[in-house]
């Protein structure tokens, strides 16, 4: 019992300290190499309590952080990511009162081949997020949400 206490505590702290510490000024343009904020790790055991084991299954390969976090209608909101020598993935995602996952967009991508690459410009309520694939033929992707209470919303699309 006291560990389960203890461990909800430190996820708690941990979500306290990435809203404390690591703010995002709007608009903010999320792309993979912009390192210029502190950044909180996250372990297995923080990764699957907060519910990011919806984005994908922890992997030992690859090192979790929170980046950047903000609130929209007392909801956080908190930008992820995970590294490796090859690639770059970061998640926006929306957090319910129990401070899980509630949902999640892709708000930037590249890896070293340089194929696929997702950037987005985020303001507080609205995320416009630009993906650029080379295969099978060059696509560019513009798309827009807005954030609520039941998650991100697409209002327009184009291709």
């Amino acid at each position: 019992m006291k560990f389960i206490l203890f461990f909800l505590f430190s996820c708690l702290s941990l979500l306290s300290f990435a809203q404390n510490n690591s703010k995002i000024i709007f608009p903010y343009l999320d792309s993979v190499g912009s390192r210029s904020h502190q950044l909180t790790k996250l372990d297995a055991v923080q990764w699957n309590t907060m519910g990011f084991d919806l984005i994908e299954p922890y992997h030992t390969t690859f090192e979790y952080s929170i980046l950047l976090s903000w609130s929209k209608n007392d909801q956080p909101l908190l930008i992820v990511q995970r590294t490796s020598t090859d690639e770059e993935y970061r998640w926006i995602c929306l957090m319910n009162k129990e401070n899980k996952v509630e949902a999640w967009l892709v708000s930037a991508y590249d890896n070293s081949e340089g194929f696929l690459n997702v950037k987005s410009i985020i303001q507080e309520d609205s995320i416009l997020i630009n993906t650029w694939n080379l295969y099978p033929s060059p696509n560019e992707t513009t798309e827009n949400y807005t954030i609520n209470e039941e998650g991100f919303i697409k209002t327009i699309s184009n291709r």
